[in-house]
């Protein structure tokens, strides 16, 4: 029987049949199978939890913009306007943005100020998100190159 059928002390071999010992190999090939996959699903499924949460800590966020909201005093076109003449001007509400390499300036009616005033807010708190995300993967991939 060789090394393998004496593993026991009691004497007795441990396989009595070639079936025996290749059923042996076959059973820890599914083991060690079985713990490789089962451990790879559990990191994915953290991979999918970790997604689901950060999904939902966006939707919290919505309307989303970036930008900045700035208040001006613009002229208007009428001669004889008293405000223009006294250099007060007319309120106006600017949203500066950029598009690639370019900045843009565009008028934002009063009634809508307020919302994209939130949306921007949010756009900055999902920029903070994000930067924490980068952070955390950062540590997480120093701590698995231990």
């Amino acid at each position: 029987m060789g090394a393998v059928g004496q593993a026991f002390s009691c004497g007795k071999p441990l396989f009595s049949k070639i079936s025996d010992c290749s059923y042996f190999f076959c059973l820890h090939v599914r083991m060690f199978y079985n713990i490789h996959t089962h451990m790879k699903r559990k990191s994915e499924s953290g991979t999918l939890d970790e997604q689901q949460a950060f999904l939902n800590e966006i939707a919290k966020l919505w309307p989303l913009a970036k930008g900045s909201l700035s208040e001006v005093r613009k002229p208007c076109v009428r001669k004889e306007c008293k405000a223009c003449a006294e250099g007060r001007g007319h309120r106006a509400t600017i949203y500066t943005h950029h598009e690639g390499s370019r900045l843009r300036c565009m008028h934002v009616r009063p009634g809508f100020v307020p919302e994209l005033r939130r949306a921007i807010e949010n756009g900055r708190k999902l920029e903070a998100v994000l930067v924490r995300l980068g952070r955390e993967a950062v540590l997480r991939n120093r701590g698995a190159g231990k």
